[in-house]
């Protein structure tokens, strides 16, 4: 009987260092599974269902080995994983940092206008109605004149 109570008491023993050991060789990765979302949880889940991932394959093992995000701590960490999936995808730390306002322009050549339509990414809304009257207002300027029109969507 002693025997007995001796063997449970080491096995429970053995088990528990194996469990203890298994958690140290895995970072405590399996721990986090629980824990709320990280910001590189996120981003890499965001991208995976709404980037434009440039080689699927290669993607799926990146995310593989930060582990889904988990070890993903800062946003150059974040940003560096973000760019294997696609050149033109980034991490900031907020909107405001990637606001960018170019508004159009009218270049006049030979027997035409060219309206130059750049990119634009505001986060206030006036900004944006602001950018919409300027292109309208070209517009309607190049179609007072004598010759097309050409719509130039090079930097957009």
């Amino acid at each position: 009987m002693a025997e007995k109570v001796k063997f449970r008491k080491i096995s429970g023993l053995v088990v528990t260092l194996v469990t203890l050991a298994a958690f140290l060789l895995l970072g405590g990765r399996e721990l986090q599974r629980a824990s709320a979302p990280t910001p590189g949880m996120i981003a890499v889940k965001a991208m995976s269902q709404q980037g434009l991932i440039v080689n699927q394959a290669d993607w799926q093992r990146t995310v593989k080995a930060a582990y889904q995000g988990r070890d993903l701590k800062t946003i150059a960490d974040i940003n560096q994983v973000l760019k294997q999936a696609n050149k033109h995808s980034f991490a900031v730390k907020s909107p405001e940092m990637i606001e960018a306002i170019n508004y159009p322009s009218t270049t006049k050549t030979a027997n035409f206008t060219m309206i130059n339509v750049p990119s634009v990414y505001a986060l206030h809304q006036q900004e944006r109605r602001s950018y919409l009257e300027i292109l309208q207002k070209k517009v309607a300027q190049a179609s007072q004149e004598p010759g097309p029109i050409v719509l130039n969507f090079v930097n957009n």
